[in-house]
């Protein structure tokens, strides 16, 4: 894990933003499904974060509503990479899911002026997927949204782990991977923002990263309670 001290105080005093170096784990698809969903009376796109596959994965609970088989209830990432002990210091953050995180950091680069009609609420998570807004801030120690190639700060290799479990490395890359994004894309509603074996941010798009395939690795992010381990 590495530390993202840009981020050391925008998630609330004494918190410390952490970052996989590496894919942890693969075989788990963005959503399980590219058609619409109605939850609680609202059109739910497959792209939707907060009823999303991958994040009832990570933290091992389901949204209330969620039509989803609960495959993952209290037995995702959280449950079974941490010890009891060490979920406690895990803090619950406020991700900021709004169409802003959606884009790049930099004002001067905003995908459809802005406007990401698939952006979500807010959610609480001790375990999440980082946006695109976070992924491209040289505050954070990431390359500029239009950087890409070797040596980018945002590629990420799997794991031996990963790779028994159905992930893609890409052999000319030198085995990189290809990660989700919490993002969703702008335009489509079976699109979302990922990182590529080049570390650039492209979107879901063809049959090799199609939102509902297993071959990404999964780099989850979460903040410590610094206080708790004084």
């Amino acid at each position: 894990w590495c530390d993202i001290k840009g981020y050391r105080y925008k998630y609330g005093t004494g918190k410390v933003l952490l970052f996989a170096e590496e894919g942890i784990t693969s075989n788990v698809p963005y959503y399980a499904d590219v058609n619409n969903r109605i939850i609680n009376g609202n059109t739910v796109y497959p792209n939707n974060y907060k009823y999303s596959t991958i994040r009832a994965f990570l933290n091992g609970q389901y949204e209330a509503g969620d039509t989803q088989t609960r495959f993952y209830e209290g037995i995702g990432f959280l449950q079974t990479a941490f010890s009891e002990e060490t979920q406690i210091l895990i803090a619950t953050t406020v991700v900021d899911n709004s169409a802003q995180s959606s884009n790049p950091s930099n004002n001067a680069i905003r995908w459809n002026n802005g406007v990401n009609d698939y952006a979500c609420e807010n959610t609480a998570d001790k375990v999440f997927l980082l946006s695109v807004q976070e992924i491209t801030s040289r505050e954070n120690g990431f390359a500029v949204y239009i950087s890409y190639g070797e040596g980018n700060t945002r590629i990420r290799f799997p794991t031996d782990y990963a790779l028994a479990n159905n992930a893609c490395a890409i052999k000319t890359k030198r085995y990189a991977g290809w990660c989700w994004l919490r993002s969703p894309d702008y335009n489509d509603a079976i699109k979302v923002r990922e990182i590529d074996e080049t570390g650039e941010v492209d979107y879901s798009s063809n049959s090799l990263d199609k939102i509902n395939l297993k071959t990404a690795i999964i780099v989850p992010a979460l903040c410590i309670d610094a206080d708790l381990i004084k």
